[in-house]
């Protein structure tokens, strides 16, 4: 089987009857060379580009969330507090812990520097009594993630999942 120059697409033997053959050819021809003609007006090879694996430092422009690091937790709360970055500056929580002090005004964990938000943020969270729904608040500058002064969880178990800001600092 006979094959296109540019870019070996698949031509028809001469040993077929009728026009099949030349008109496939020359489809195939005409094929070949139009994708030569814009390749070569892109500045390079179309069948090269859509062979690259897309990177950031191929493409530039594939966005990526590193992966989540773990957090520590304060003031006798234990479990998992999970936090990520990606390159748009927006943090992803998730968050399901459970602790003894359950009071207003507790610290529960303090994110770092680079991962807080701009201003102070209020998540709402579901608990293991009753699935009520409070609140948290990330403390504007401090990072701290606190049960609000206002409020007492009726729980000891806290969930927090798919919350997301903009990282201010």
């Amino acid at each position: 089987m006979m094959a296109t120059t540019n870019y070996n697409l698949p031509t028809i033997t001469g040993n077929m009857t009728a026009d099949v053959p030349r008109d496939m050819n020359a489809l195939a021809e005409a094929t070949d060379d139009a994708i030569k003609s814009v390749s070569e007006q892109a500045g390079g090879s179309l069948a090269q580009h859509a062979l690259e694996l897309p990177t950031k430092t191929k493409l530039g422009h594939v966005r990526l969330q590193e992966d989540y690091i773990s957090g520590a937790l304060q003031n006798g709360w234990q479990g998992s507090f999970l936090f990520a970055k990606n390159d748009l500056g927006i943090v992803s929580l998730k968050l399901n812990s459970y602790g003894m002090v359950t009071t207003g005004g507790t610290v529960i964990a303090t994110l770092p520097h680079g991962y807080r938000p701009k201003a102070a943020t209020i998540f709402p969270i579901t608990t293991d009594i009753n699935g009520g729904i409070k609140f948290l608040i990330i403390g504007e500058g401090s990072g701290e993630i606190i049960i609000p002064v206002d409020s007492m969880l009726e729980a000891n178990r806290v969930y927090l999942a798919g919350a997301t800001f903009y990282a201010g600092e």
